[in-house]
């Protein structure tokens, strides 16, 4: 009897234990959807993955020169028919009376005198231009065409010319890591790293309708990003989430989310600051000229430079970025280091180069992330380390890589 009753009671036990395990998932999951409906990320449907990627023959890749600024052309204004002619008319005069009588010297034009109307024109065009640049700017409302063509006028360049100089960006992809570590034991779980590339929308100024443009191997000025990963440990979840737009020099997120048990962080990256979580202001970095990435876009930007060339993967490089976090804002340096050979799951032998993160001069806390990234895998990171203490870490190592 007492045996049935001891039983009985660890039964009860085991059920109830059971019973607000499952009640604490699904107020967990009730947070998210909340946090969700809370979020500034633009919630948007999963595209449709249709090939598996495998490794690629890569040769080294030189780092190219920065694109040659595109001809300014020279502002020449219309005249009327009656001038031109009476221009050629005086032109042929003073040939004539040349040609009869050559002892006569003739005032050769110079070159100030022969552009001043037009470099006055030109002169007075090019002010009215920065005029209405400088007065676009105190707009709060600016387009992301207006943002691409006030940057290209700066630099001298055309603003679709500039993303083409990149290179294609990669079109929608999925990578599937085996999540393990340690963390007061052993973890295990999974983890999902996803980029999607969102089509610019604007309003039809004719019809009222929306016109969206579609997006191709390569970007176009406008173009919106969205980069999300998603670390699932048993019954918990975090989530990290990324959204910009693409600009002529790289990715310029706008709005970036730490979705965690616990709570949402934010940081919102505007034009000339950046708010942090804690609502506080802080600069650009180097006067704005710098492209403040996060802690997801990093890894799409770094693997875009490495595929252009803006950045050499190789071992005893540096590549430095600035990153916003709801913390704070600093600079990163990668020390990039031997390639390793890494055994994947699925996709067997891969050879990756290690990026080291240095110590920050005014680090916030110990948590820190080296990614090994693949010159045969589209530069994408096929291994990810995030260092919590001493003893504590994650450890992603890349299983399936799918793209649209």
């Amino acid at each position: 009897m007492v045996g049935w009753l001891k039983k009985s009671l660890l039964s009860l036990l085991a059920l109830l234990a059971l019973v607000l395990a499952l009640h604490g998932v699904a107020l967990w999951q009730i947070g998210q959807q909340l946090r969700a409906m809370g979020s500034a990320i633009t919630a948007q449907t999963d595209p449709l993955f249709t090939r598996q990627i495998t490794q690629q023959t890569v040769l080294p890749t030189a780092i190219k020169a920065p694109a040659p600024p595109a001809p300014v052309p020279k502002f020449e204004p219309k005249r009327p028919v009656a001038q031109v002619n009476a221009a050629q008319a005086a032109t042929k005069s003073i040939v004539e009376k040349t040609t009869v009588e050559p002892t006569a010297t003739l005032p050769v034009p110079t070159a100030s005198a022969a552009v001043t109307v037009d470099s006055v024109v030109q002169d007075t065009v090019s002010k009215l231009l920065d005029v209405t640049v400088n007065a676009s700017d105190t707009s709060p409302l600016r387009s992301p065409q207006a943002d691409a063509s006030a940057a290209s006028a700066a630099e001298g360049t055309d603003p679709a010319a500039s993303l083409a100089a990149q290179g294609p960006w990669p079109s929608d992809t999925l990578l599937s890591y085996k999540l393990g570590g340690y963390f007061r034991g052993e973890l295990f779980g999974n983890a999902q790293v996803q980029w999607t590339r969102l089509p610019y929308v604007q309003s039809n100024p004719v019809q009222g309708n929306p016109v969206q443009s579609t997006p191709t191997s390569v970007a176009t000025p406008g173009e919106r990003y969205q980069v999300r990963i998603n670390l699932g440990i048993g019954p918990l979840g975090v989530q990290f989430a990324s959204q910009g737009r693409i600009g002529i020099t790289g990715l310029q997120p706008e709005v970036y989310e730490e979705q965690v048990p616990n709570g949402t962080r934010k940081v919102t990256l505007e034009r000339r600051e950046i708010v942090l979580n804690n609502g506080s202001r802080v600069p650009h970095p180097e006067d704005g000229l710098a492209n403040v990435q996060d802690t997801a876009s990093q890894f799409v930007e770094l693997g875009q430079r490495f595929s252009t060339g803006r950045a050499r993967l190789a071992a005893g490089e540096v590549v430095r970025l600035w990153l916003a976090r709801p913390g704070g804002v600093d600079e990163w340096v990668y020390d990039i280091g031997p390639a390793e050979t890494l055994t994947l799951p699925t996709l067997g032998a891969v050879q990756a180069y290690p990026l080291t993160p240095r110590p920050l001069a005014n680090p916030r806390g110990t948590i820190s992330a080296q990614m090994w990234i693949a010159p045969s895998l589209q530069n994408l990171p096929v291994r990810i380390k995030i260092t919590l203490s001493e003893q504590s870490y994650v450890d992603l190592v890349v299983q399936k890589i799918e793209q649209r």
